[in-house]
């Protein structure tokens, strides 16, 4: 670390080791960066550089520190030899603790040089005279981005005007800081540690902040996160990737994921489709505005084995389906984060197999924390292991900006169920294979031309009995085999076996369901054999469809269900033509049939 010594006239640098053991007492100065700074290599030559505005105030920082007892100064412009990248990268990942490490901080406000800004700084009146109250606000140093750490690592903060007069201290004008910040008192006081606030928080201390280059908007916030990363100018907007990456490595706090997309919504416009999907980490600080009140839950074992890499984010999670609208369903990941007293979670769109991207991420779910239903109809679904990328990269393999019809190479479908008059109340649906079937937009998918694929649906209803005063259930399911192909393929047809749920008894069954849960995607076969081994009497090596079953209900009167299957063009739920089944069930009383 070099500092400048503050004793003779003209400063001078001398180097010491950058450990709080070995360095002497230093102020430090803040400032905003303008014309005519003074660099590190320049300052070897004083006499040369003494006409720039940048050298005041590198003497003025040194005589204040020199009144206040201190034999040395940092000053960002002139310490750090910027042509050296490893200096430069030790410096950036070490300024949060040198600034924290400093026995003063000198804020120094100026008019800015001949130029006209948005905001301006502390400047006196005629009679040497500042309103802070509505003069601080206005300063530019406070919408920058890296010294949003300067104001908050340093315990003893002094704020001078541009004729270096003392204007307070960070301590007594913190509730005005605050105002100006959203900053919490107790973060200016350092009386808090920066770990007790979720990423999601820190981060909208910089939403209302800029830096000249792109990249410093990630490289300036290191210190507040306690992270360390290389510096790579030229990475732009990668670089704030990089930081929200490094911050979920380090800490798991999956508040990072809390941004909401402000942009998203145009006026007169409504929707910006092409931002209904995104990756999960954001753009730019800006997208974190919203989340000062957001704090963790520190559930830390709600989730196992969570996987972060460069690409995506991978874990064994149960996602909460949350109703939007009546009878439909949208998964939500929980993200271990409270706002107002609820929980806040991300809407989810699935894109293949437990693949999933952000949907319309202008919005935060937010539901009941403490019980398993919440007034809005939210209820958690069964646990999966669940990859989200970290950003979307186009084109998908079928589409070139629809993450979603992207990577649906087929799709299935329930059309319709008719059951006309006959009083039957469909009360529960259960689908498998869950990996492959969208809750959104009540499909089954397929990703890929994958051969002996499979889905299964069970229905179950209820057909009140008028002479025994009680319900009868008609259970069945359908499996369908091919259907992912044969929408192309001439050589292939889809197959549809019907069977009677009700014909084995519930231990069976139980153990049919949890068995099907095993079974891959791609493994139709074993499906068969599953179906066979439980007694439903599809043998593996039959072919044939089974599209009408009969069901006796009570006393002569049978259930009959037939099951249709053709295909359909939905360009909104795929871009290649999809299989769609119709349901219709009837029931037979001594030879008539009622619909």
């Amino acid at each position: 670390m070099k500092l400048l010594t503050t004793a003779s006239p003209v400063p001078v640098l001398k180097d010491f080791i950058s450990e709080p053991a070995t360095l002497p007492p230093y102020a430090i100065l803040s400032h905003t960066w303008e014309d005519e700074e003074v660099s590190f290599q320049e300052l070897m030559n004083p006499i040369a550089c003494m006409h720039k505005k940048g050298y005041e105030k590198i003497v003025k920082a040194c005589e204040q520190a020199r009144r206040d007892g201190f034999k040395y100064a940092w000053v960002d412009t002139c310490c750090v030899n910027k042509e050296a990248s490893a200096e430069l990268e030790e410096t950036i990942n070490s300024m949060f603790h040198w600034y924290e490490e400093a026995a003063v901080c000198y804020v120094f406000l100026p008019w800015p040089w001949g130029l006209t800004f948005t905001h301006a700084d502390l400047v006196p009146d005629a009679n040497g005279d500042i309103d802070l109250v509505s003069a601080l606000p206005k300063c530019r140093w406070f919408v920058r981005g890296w010294t949003l750490q300067e104001l908050i690592a340093p315990k003893d903060v002094r704020f001078y005007d541009s004729n270096w007069e003392y204007r307070g201290n960070k301590s007594d004008l913190a509730g005005l800081v605050e105002s100006i910040t959203n900053i919490p008192e107790t973060v200016l006081r350092k009386e808090v540690d920066l770990s007790t606030f979720s990423a999601a928080c820190k981060m909208s201390w910089a939403s209302q902040r800029t830096t000249t280059r792109t990249e410093d908007e990630a490289y300036c916030l290191v210190g507040i996160f306690g992270v360390e990363m290389s510096f790579k100018y030229g990475e732009r907007k990668k670089a704030f990737t990089r930081l929200q990456n490094t911050i979920l490595v380090t800490s798991g706090d999956l508040s990072i994921l809390c941004w909401t997309d402000k942009d998203m919504f145009k006026p007169g416009s409504g929707l910006n489709a092409g931002r209904e999907y995104s990756g999960a980490l954001a753009d730019s600080p800006q997208q974190f505005e919203r989340c000062a009140q957001i704090t963790t839950t520190r559930q830390e074992s709600m989730y196992k084995d969570v996987d972060i890499t460069p690409r995506r984010i991978q874990m064994r999670a149960s996602l909460a389906a949350l109703q939007l609208e009546r009878q439909f369903y949208q998964p939500v990941l929980n993200i271990l984060c409270t706002l107002e007293g609820k929980t806040v979670g991300i809407f989810l769109r699935k894109i293949g197999d437990n693949r999933y991207v952000r949907w319309y991420p202008a919005l935060l779910a937010l539901f009941q924390r403490e019980s398993k239903k919440s007034a809005w109809g939210a209820f958690y679904l069964p646990v999966e292991q669940l990859s989200l990328p970290l950003k979307l990269e186009s084109p998908f393999p079928f589409h070139d900006t629809d993450p979603v019809l992207g990577n649906r190479h087929s799709a299935l479908r329930i059309a319709s169920i008719d059951v006309g008059d006959t009083g039957f109340r469909l009360y529960r649906t259960k689908v498998f294979p869950q990996t492959h079937w969208d809750r959104h937009d009540q499909i089954f998918f397929s990703t890929s031309e994958i051969n002996n694929s499979w889905a299964v649906i069970l229905l179950d209803w209820k057909l009140w009995d008028m002479v025994d005063g009680k319900d009868v259930d008609l259970r069945i399911g359908i499996a369908c085999f091919n259907w992912n192909l044969a929408v192309q393929f001439e050589n292939y047809e889809t197959q549809v076996f019907v069977f009677d749920v009700s014909s084995i008894d519930p231990a069976a069954f139980s153990a049919f369901e949890f068995n099907m849960d095993k079974v891959w995607f791609e493994s139709a076969s074993a499906l068969r054999r599953l179906l066979a081994a439980t007694g439903f009497g599809l043998e593996e090596d039959q072919l044939r469809s089974q599209t009408t079953l009969e069901v006796p209900m009570y006393r002569t009167t049978t259930a009959v269900v037939d099951v249709y299957h053709g295909v359909e063009t939905r360009p909104d739920l795929c871009v290649h033509p999809m299989t769609r089944l119709y349901v219709k069930v009837r029931l037979a009383e001594e030879g008539h049939v009622r619909y």
